[in-house]
């Protein structure tokens, strides 16, 4: 009875542990994003996610640089993280449907909408 029930328990953790991980698989690959409403040169860039290890990253590549993300939350269908471009700092906000996600940028002017796509 004890072993069985120590089965039960390490089952379930493993299964978290692969859930959680393929949540975060969902969002791996470059996203194509436009935002008809920025400034030139940010309104056609790319939001990269990786996997390193066990650990999900990401990058945005906007006129010409890569800026690495910070604060990286992501759940099941949203994701969160900040960047500083041009020494601005910008809170981004994402929610994921299937191969297309809607977003959007704060920084101190404002809020920037946005869309993706997976993989264009």
């Amino acid at each position: 009875m004890q072993t069985m029930k120590m089965l039960t328990v390490l089952l379930s953790l493993l299964l978290w542990g692969y859930q959680g991980w393929a949540q975060e698989n969902n969002w791996v690959g470059t996203w194509q994003y436009e935002a008809p409403q920025a400034g030139e040169p940010y309104q056609k860039g790319k939001i990269v996610f990786t996997m390193e290890g066990e650990t999900l990253q990401a990058y945005v590549e906007v006129n010409q640089s890569k800026i690495q993300v910070q604060q990286l939350e992501v759940s099941q269908d949203q994701a969160t993280f900040s960047i500083t471009l041009d020494g601005q700092p910008i809170q981004v906000k994402l929610q994921k449907e299937g191969e297309a996600l809607t977003g959007a940028a704060t920084y101190s002017n404002g809020e920037v909408s946005f869309t993706a796509e997976k993989g264009v």
